[in-house]
């Protein structure tokens, strides 16, 4: 009889957070529910258990420095010369996900290029460094911003996700 209560309230709360109503965003910080809806590109990655939202890997990035991390966001810009870097804003940052290279130089995979808005779960190792000004206006012009002589680009720090598998979802 002890125990009517208790199971009461578990069935209330349980009942209460069924009827939450999830925030516009949920759908781009929640792990990835099934990998049907993806394309792969790089390593196999099969287990999404583990996967943070991007902003929680930005904000903890001084901790993950170093570490495997699986991740999920938005693509909000694309290399659109080789598919070999994508961005995810987060508000502690852009996370930049990277292609690894293969010992003689070229790339070990790249992604499709008219991928910019999709939700994309990436795994590899996150990396605190720096955007060097010449990195960032090479960066420029592979995403197809125009550069000009006045443009200026300056050091500065960034977060790095050097990935050995990347999700993609599907368009549609």
């Amino acid at each position: 009889m002890r125990l009517l209560p208790l199971a009461v309230l578990v069935l209330t709360l349980a009942a209460c957070r069924a009827q939450e109503t999830p925030d516009a965003d949920a759908s781009a910080t929640t792990p990835v529910e099934a990998i049907a809806g993806y394309d792969a590109y790089g390593t196999a990655l099969t287990d999404t258990a583990d996967v943070m939202p991007a902003e929680v890997a930005a904000a903890q990035a001084d901790s993950l420095d170093g570490q495997a991390v699986k991740l999920v966001g938005t693509l909000r810009n694309v290399c659109q010369m080789a598919g070999c870097w994508a961005t995810i804003e987060t508000p502690d940052g852009t996370i930049r996900i990277t292609v690894p290279k293969n010992a003689d130089g070229t790339y070990v995979y790249t992604m499709p290029k008219d991928i910019v808005g999709r939700r994309v779960v990436a795994s590899g190792t996150l990396r605190k460094s720096t955007l060097t000004a010449d990195h960032a206006e090479h960066m420029a012009r592979e995403s197809g911003q125009e550069v000009t002589d006045s443009t200026k680009f300056e050091d500065a720090p960034e977060i790095q996700l050097e990935a050995t598998g990347v999700l993609v979802a599907k368009a549609g």
